[in-house]
């Protein structure tokens, strides 16, 4: 499931070639897994009843904009390994850029 299209990701990533298509579908998926862990969302709650996420009218997932920017932020650490993000990347957290923007919208777990 992504977050983001590959369009949007390689927009942001300033790629105008498609020889890492490949590599950054698979962060996107990496990244978009990540963050709805993080929300502690199943992997469906954006999904329709097919198990695709519904397109908004720019032709991107349809999801909060705080979800999308986090996913490309998490997918420039991934590709790029942007080291303004790194530096705050503790064991067991995102970076706290992307915990920033998902905190307000995440469900903590019970336990």
């Amino acid at each position: 499931m992504m977050l983001i299209s590959l369009e949007a990701a390689k927009a942001d990533l300033q790629m105008d070639h498609d020889e890492d298509d490949e590599d950054i579908e698979s962060k996107i998926e990496q990244a978009s897994a990540a963050v709805l862990n993080y929300l502690g969302v199943a992997h469906d709650n954006y999904a329709d009843s097919t198990g695709v996420i519904p397109a908004d009218g720019n032709g991107e997932p349809d999801v909060p904009f705080e979800v999308r920017a986090a996913t490309i932020l998490l997918l420039r650490v991934l590709y790029k390994g942007e080291a303004a993000a790194t530096t705050d990347w503790e064991h067991g957290y995102l970076p706290r850029p992307v915990m920033n923007l998902l905190y307000p919208l995440r469900t903590p777990p019970i336990g």
